[in-house]
């Protein structure tokens, strides 16, 4: 599948469809972590390493809930955007006009399941 995403850059790279092959990727890739957490979840791991030097707790104030909202404000942007960005590009007709219901189409899809494997033989 990874050979078929590089295959989709070629001239004329299509980002859209590359965007459609990439998310059943992505739902495997969530799928093994779940799978990861299953197993090693329960059991209890240490590092044996050299010491670490101790922590400070740094008292914030009044402004560690304003800290705490910058802090999941930016691991939000970190992981969302992406996948967002990816979400948008495997359902647009074109890539430079935007997210708007016009633009929305689950043709990339079609193209990647029912058309690229025959356009290759």
């Amino acid at each position: 599948m990874t050979l078929q995403l590089w295959q989709v850059f070629e001239f004329p790279p299509k980002a859209e469809a590359a965007a459609a092959y990439s998310m059943p990727l992505i739902g495997i890739t969530c799928l093994l972590f779940w799978m990861q957490r299953l197993v090693l979840g329960r059991k209890s791991y240490v590092a044996l390493t050299g010491k670490s030097p101790g922590r400070q707790l740094i008292k914030a104030g009044a402004f560690r809930w304003v800290l705490l909202g910058w802090s999941l404000f930016v691991c939000a942007l970190a992981l969302l955007l992406p996948f967002a960005a990816l979400g948008q590009a495997a359902f647009a007709r074109a890539w430079g006009k935007g997210l708007s219901l016009s633009n929305l189409t689950l043709g990339n899809f079609h193209y990647l399941l029912f058309e690229h494997h025959n356009s290759q033989l």
